[in-house]
């Protein structure tokens, strides 16, 4: 049976880690608690890492935006390996979150993200880019609307052809942010951006 106390070198649960993911809320303490309990672990965050995007591609899209927000708190905490982690996956990660959604507010919690971490420095030049390039992904179109644009001869998918390019991600700095603003599933209590400063 795998550990679920000891220290930072303590074996990771795995099945305990899904559950966490499963159960988070867009709360400021259910994720700080969840990423808290992740860094506990760090020596075990490929593994963390990997489970996180497993579980992410499965969730509903209502859920997909407060994922992303844990990662964010973890790529910008004290424990640089999550970064490294979380690098191979975060572009990915963008683009599921904006084609999964319609929604304007989402889009634009979405790029607040890669706002802030443009202007704090978080990212090098070459992320950026690619989070900027993954969030103009467009919305997957919904069997309706196809329906829709086959019944118009196709007069309605204006837009549809757009194609993304990826990039590879770079060095992380730390810090801490928690985008603000709710929309059903949206951040932390509205109690917006929150930065600790690295050391």
């Amino acid at each position: 049976m795998a550990d679920v106390g000891g220290g930072a070198g303590g074996l990771l649960n795995r099945e305990a880690l899904v559950q966490k993911l499963r159960t988070l809320n867009s709360s400021q303490q259910s994720i700080e608690s969840t990423a808290n309990w992740c860094t506990f672990y760090s020596r075990d965050a490929k593994t963390i890492v990997a489970v996180w995007e497993e579980e992410f591609a499965r969730m509903a899209a209502d859920k997909k935006l407060t994922q992303l927000y844990l990662g964010n708190h973890l790529v910008q905490g004290k424990k640089r390996i999550f970064a490294e982690e979380f690098a191979r996956v975060l572009p990915r990660a963008v683009k599921d979150v904006v084609r999964s959604s319609s929604s304007d507010a989402v889009r634009g919690k979405v790029e607040r993200l890669i706002e802030v971490w443009e202007t704090r420095r978080v990212f090098g030049s070459s992320v950026i880019k690619a989070l900027r390039d993954a969030a103009q992904a467009k919305p997957k179109a919904s069997s309706s609307s196809k329906a829709l644009v086959g019944a118009a001869g196709g007069s309605l998918g204006a837009g549809s052809s757009g194609r993304l390019s990826s990039g590879d991600l770079g060095a992380t700095r730390s810090g801490d942010l928690h985008a603000a603003g709710s929309n059903g599933a949206g951040a932390a209590g509205g109690q917006g951006d929150k930065l600790q400063a690295s050391a």
